[in-house]
């Protein structure tokens, strides 16, 4: 058992290396991990320098991405600012396009309340001429009345005048007759 576990040692510590990354380095003590790098370096030397990681990359590369994330960043903001200004443009626009509309109609409702206050005026004019008009008509057809009463007084007094001058001539032939039956009375 001796020979087994001292053959288990001398493989631990022939390929000991090859464990360090399953080894949880957290818990590891610090002067372990010293140890294991003092042994690391007198075994590998100078490729260990190779074996570590380069980090220069890796900041060269956070660099990078901070950089486009300000970058990004600054495009998101310009953006922004551009929507506000376009917003902005737009709103003006808008309302210029509205005080236009608004003048325009304005402009509109004023032509219209002229043209329906001067249609206003002519349909009072019109009634006025036509009120005028039935006043003259009836001025006219009183003074036709007049006229035609005039003309019928006129014929009426001539009818008047005929009848009394038949009714003369009657009277006078029946003044006649009276006499001659008179005188045929006293003749006889």
């Amino acid at each position: 058992m001796t020979n087994n576990l001292k053959g288990t040692q001398e493989l631990q510590r022939k390929y000991e290396h090859l464990l360090d990354k399953y080894v949880d380095n957290a818990h590891a003590e610090y002067s372990i991990k010293q140890e294991r790098e003092e042994e690391a370096r007198n075994r590998y030397g100078h490729l260990l320098d190779y074996a570590k990681p380069d980090y220069k990359i890796y900041k060269d590369i956070i660099g990078i991405d901070d950089v486009c994330r300000r970058m990004r960043q600054q495009r998101a903001d310009d953006y922004e600012q551009a929507n506000i200004r376009m917003q902005e443009r737009i709103e003006n626009e808008r309302r210029e396009q509205q005080e236009r509309i608004d003048r325009n109609n304005a402009f509109v409702n004023s032509y219209l309340e002229k043209k329906e206050a001067e249609r206003k005026a002519a349909e009072e004019k019109r009634k006025e001429a036509e009120q005028e008009q039935k006043i003259l008509n009836s001025i006219h057809r009183m003074i036709d009345v007049k006229d035609e009463a005039s003309e019928m007084v006129a014929r009426t007094n001539a009818m008047l005048k005929i009848n009394n001058e038949r009714r003369k001539a009657h009277e006078e032939k029946m003044e006649w007759y009276e006499k001659q039956q008179n005188y045929m009375k006293k003749r006889q």
